[in-house]
């Protein structure tokens, strides 16, 4: 079985509770959606590294990039 670290992993998360559960784990990149300006900046509060209207906002190359330049070495395993 081949295990991410979970700073290696993604999670898109549309409630506010989610993103900061995503943050709180640790994992690598939180995408938060919302279509309602108010929640927009509460998940932004709470921890999520990115905050679109819809997944079409961003694409596999800009999760690639953040990688690249937001991952250190304090990779945390399940």
């Amino acid at each position: 079985m081949h295990c991410l670290p979970v700073r290696r992993n993604v999670v898109v998360e549309d409630a506010v509770s989610g993103v900061k559960a995503a943050k709180d784990g640790n994992f690598g990149f939180v995408i938060g959606i919302s279509r309602d300006e108010s929640r927009m900046k509460e998940k932004k509060l709470l921890g999520a590294d990115v905050v679109v209207n819809d997944l079409g906002e961003i694409n596999i190359q800009q999760i690639d990039e953040w990688f690249d330049k937001e991952i250190d070495n304090k990779d945390i395993y399940f």
